[in-house]
């Protein structure tokens, strides 16, 4: 996460969209989601990419991503 310093404060999210996806196999039921958020920070605009999966009554991220050019200016 320091790598995201650079996009400096976040000034807005513009809320996000996905879905969950629910699969039984012979382990069980597994639950997953996948959503996509626009943001705008300091350095630019950015969007954030969010994999979970559902434990019990917890959910737990498996990816998160930030793509942004700004954050590859100066290199």
């Amino acid at each position: 996460f320091t790598m995201f310093r650079k996009l400096g404060s976040l000034k807005h999210y513009d809320g996000s969209k996905g879905e969950a996806n629910i699969m039984v196999t012979p382990h069980g039921r597994q639950v997953t989601a996948s959503y996509v958020g626009s943001a705008a920070f300091d350095a630019g605009p950015a969007q954030i990419q969010m994999r979970l999966i559902k434990h019990g009554d917890l959910w737990q991220i498996l990816a998160f991503r930030v793509n942004s050019n700004a954050l590859f200016q100066g290199h």
